[in-house]
């Protein structure tokens, strides 16, 4: 691998017990700097509720996944419901308005089967090179 496709793969990566307080210290820090920031929380509760209402530039988005948030639909529809989150997360990525983008939960997903390795690496791989990732 090239060092400029290293570069492309750099991400964040928490998973202490002390995750949500990173995250908030993270996305407050960066955006007194003006980062824009966007939170994927992939379960529907009010943690992260203080950074929505905040002066900084932080966009909170909350996704109820069926197995996390949500009982399971069954296959196709749990399915879909994940796909169709992700692609407002990919879509956020693409955007161009937002300088850090923070995944939360991506690892409680994964643990649980909610969200696939493949959907995760393509969500990784689908960033773009001026964004940085943070996976929690």
């Amino acid at each position: 691998m090239s060092e400029q496709q290293q570069e492309h793969l750099r991400f964040h990566l928490y998973c202490g017990k002390s995750r949500t307080q990173d995250i908030i210290r993270l996305a407050t820090t960066a955006a007194t700097m003006g980062v824009r920031i966007y939170i994927a929380q992939f379960t529907n509760d009010d943690r992260y509720e203080a950074l929505e209402s905040c002066p900084y530039p932080i966009t909170v988005q909350r996704f109820s996944l069926p197995g996390l948030d949500l009982p399971h639909l069954g296959q196709p529809l749990d399915s879909l419901v994940t796909e169709l989150s992700l692609r407002q997360v990919r879509a956020a990525l693409a955007s161009g308005r937002y300088d850090l983008v923070i995944l939360d939960e991506v690892k409680e997903g994964m643990a649980r089967r909610i969200l696939l390795p493949e959907q995760v690496y393509h969500l990784i791989r689908s960033k773009p090179p001026e964004v940085e990732l943070a996976l929690a």
